[in-house]
């Protein structure tokens, strides 16, 4: 396994975790202008955890509902 380093001072953002949230979490970053790192163990499960909005939910479906009001 090759081990890469990084500079810490290189990036604004550093995002260590590539899943669902990780994902958005960069790209909030990155739309703001901030340079950002993205780091994952395994490039097979990046972003592999979908969220799925169910309407009427407690959990992320009720923020659904209440944005479509």
């Amino acid at each position: 396994m090759e081990v890469k380093q990084y500079a810490s001072k290189t990036y604004d953002v550093i995002v260590v975790g590539a899943g669902h949230a990780g994902c958005e979490a960069a790209l909030a970053a990155a739309r703001m202008g901030n340079k950002t790192l993205l780091m994952t163990i395994n490039l097979e499960m990046v972003a592999f955890m979908p969220v799925i909005l169910r309407l009427g939910d407690r959990r992320k479906g009720s923020l659904c509902v209440k944005s479509m009001r």
